[in-house]
């Protein structure tokens, strides 16, 4: 069971303030997560069609790995920002609860891991681009699954439910986001309250 000052340091307005930051920056970074999976997987359903609308050619085929490759890579470089970003934004927040100020160590070390991952993905995103060169360059036929081809219709409705599914997950991001703001208004308003004041 908490005490009375327990209480009053989490409804402090710099803990209800430190509270409302931390979970508004994991809502943003959530609705990032959600776009960011929804760019993958729409872009794997229209790559996906135009590979199935170019058969066997080997040289369009390469470039339409290129290009699903390219931004597979890309997108996992953002969400490993995304992750970067909130284990700083966590770190910061921490720190500024507790009265602390923050380490330049430790700000030069989430710099530094923020650049390892900067070169990591340029080393990934330069391996693809070689390895999709040589598919393309080198004459050699690649083996090419021959599939039925999708309708355009069946791409666009599952675009459509694509784009519906995320959206439903932000609603559901932003749902918590209110729930969180609603609750520390009654936090700060049970703080501000004047029976409590005066006793």
């Amino acid at each position: 069971m908490r005490n009375h000052t327990d209480s009053g340091q989490r409804n402090s307005p710099l803990a209800l303030l430190t509270e409302l930051a931390v979970e508004g920056a994991s809502s943003f970074i959530e609705s990032q997560r959600i776009f960011l999976q929804l760019a993958q997987r729409e872009n794997d359903l229209l790559l996906n069609g135009v590979k199935e609308r170019l058969g066997a050619s080997t040289p369009a085929s390469a470039i339409t790995d290129l290009v699903r490759r390219s931004l597979d890579t890309l997108i996992e470089t953002q969400q490993e920002f995304l992750t970067l970003t909130s284990k700083q934004t966590v770190h910061l927040l921490d720190a500024v609860q507790s009265g602390k100020n923050y380490q330049s160590a430790e700000l030069v070390d989430l710099a530094r891991e923020g650049m390892d991952k900067v070169v990591q993905a340029h080393k990934k995103l330069l391996e693809v681009l070689t390895e999709e060169t040589i598919k393309a360059t080198s004459g050699k036929p690649q083996r090419v699954r021959v599939a039925k081809k999708t309708e355009a219709a069946k791409l666009a409705r599952e675009a459509t439910e694509l784009f519906i599914d995320a959206q439903k997950k932000v609603l559901d991001v932003i749902q918590q986001q209110m729930n969180t703001n609603l609750t520390a208004a009654t936090r700060a308003i049970e703080t501000l309250s004047p029976t409590r004041l005066v006793g």
